[in-house]
């Protein structure tokens, strides 16, 4: 899988059965049988309690799935990451508490703000960091929360997914013949521009939900 699922479930695996011959080797097969059991329930309850996390867990797992694919992330203005890589380069949104979709009264929302003024200005904003870092395009991807009514949409110009839809969508786009060298520059630029730090930022600060808005920049 895309995003590393299926390693994560071998290696999961794996270290279920290994506690539990660890198990039955010290203390008998019935011991056995109840450490790979409550490994394996751990491992559930883990999962089915991640999504409810929050905005890191969510955001560090789209970072981290781009990092290991050879994407370059560079800290963009107003808390959104660029991600530079070889199938094109992108303007995240990740700010995802904020980013909650929503439906009432024939209109939707996100974050509790108008769906299309949000929209508009994330398309623009990822416009203007395109000039900026001399790319020919910079996708506007908006993660989000909630319900859609397809695990990836385009509205006004932007993608709205899910954090694990976005992954799968960037990764699953076609790679440029020369998209390794256009990502390196475009982040050489991105980070000359806005991020004093030379290193690439770790998942945890991108899209700090509580970083200002600037429609300006």
């Amino acid at each position: 899988m895309a995003d590393g699922s299926l390693a994560r479930l071998l290696v999961r695996a794996a270290i279920t059965v290994a506690a539990g011959v660890m198990g039955a080797g010290f203390l008998g097969w019935r011991a056995g049988l109840l450490v790979a059991a409550l490994t394996a329930l751990g491992y559930l309850i883990t999962a089915a309690a991640a999504p409810l996390l929050g905005p890191a867990w969510a955001r560090g797992r789209v970072l981290r799935g781009l990092r290991r694919r050879g994407y370059r992330l560079v800290a963009a203005p107003s808390g959104r990451v660029l991600a530079a890589g070889p199938t094109g380069v992108y303007l995240l949104d990740a700010r995802h508490r904020r980013n909650a979709v929503a439906r009432g009264g024939g209109t939707w929302t996100i974050g509790g703000r108008p769906a299309e003024r949000v929209v508009e200005r994330h398309t623009a904003a990822a416009a203007r960091a395109a000039r900026e870092v001399g790319a020919e395009e910079a996708v506007p991807v908006l993660l989000v929360s909630g319900r859609l009514p397809k695990p990836v949409m385009r509205a006004g110009g932007s993608v709205l997914a899910r954090p694990k839809a976005a992954l799968r969508f960037i990764l699953d786009r076609p790679e440029a013949p020369d998209g390794a060298e256009t990502a390196a520059t475009v982040a050489a630029e991105a980070r000359r521009l806005w991020s004093p730090d030379p290193g690439e930022p770790g998942p945890v600060h991108m899209g700090d939900p509580e970083a200002p808005e600037n429609p300006e920049r």
